[in-house]
């Protein structure tokens, strides 16, 4: 069950991890605070960011798909938001916590640090690692999961964000939506249903396999 050890005012729900990424990027990000990126990477909170009129910088993953630490920690200065989807969509590229852990140490320091987790229950690289921990520690570090991928409860809307105490109350005025209660007694079921977890993980191997074929 993940997440079964932090404190419950380092989580705040929302209907999905939406709410979570815009609020995030309007609570930290404006005209004079860019948000950095990887690109391609997962649009909301660059989208959002180009709503509220803050300064986007984009840099471009290798020509293997994997996000360029080094670049993003270069464009990172004044910035409010790095943000950073581990696995990343659209390149399903994962970041091990070897290399991404330091990252998120560097920039915490500046920047808030938002690690995107949709999709980690999928990742079979044994040197991946949920950067929950670095919120453990009080880090200036947000990770945000949700229940529409593994979980299959997309139409549902649950997600959450794990975020020190000071992130968390800052984020609550600017989420919006209302999760209902069938939502949340899914979401609750679903954590404790291990065998459909490894049936939707097997099924996207399975279908992984055949877009390679």
């Amino acid at each position: 069950m993940p997440f079964q050890y932090i404190e419950t005012n380092n989580v705040l729900l929302g209907t999905g991890s939406t709410p979570l990424l815009q609020g995030s990027v309007r609570a930290f990000c404006s005209a004079d605070k860019p948000i950095v990126a990887a690109a391609p990477t997962y649009a909301t909170s660059v989208q959002t960011a180009r709503r509220i009129g803050a300064e986007v910088r984009e840099v471009l993953v290798d020509s293997k798909g994997s996000i360029d630490l080094d670049g993003m920690a270069e464009v990172a200065h004044g910035a409010g938001l790095v943000y950073f989807c581990n696995p990343n969509n659209p390149t399903g590229v994962a970041t091990g916590a070897p290399v991404l852990e330091p990252f998120c140490r560097k920039m915490e320091s500046q920047s808030l640090v938002f690690v995107d987790e949709a999709y980690n229950d999928y990742v079979m690289d044994k040197d991946y690692r949920s950067m929950v921990y670095l919120v453990k520690e009080g880090l200036n570090v947000i990770v945000t999961r949700t229940f529409s991928k593994i979980h299959a409860l997309a139409g549902i809307r649950v997600g959450y964000g794990v975020a020190k105490p000071e992130i968390i109350s800052r984020l609550e005025p600017l989420n919006t939506g209302t999760i209902n209660i069938l939502g949340l007694r899914a979401a609750m079921a679903s954590l404790e249903d291990d065998s459909f977890q490894e049936m939707s993980r097997e099924k996207n191997l399975e279908a992984k396999q055949t877009v390679y074929e």
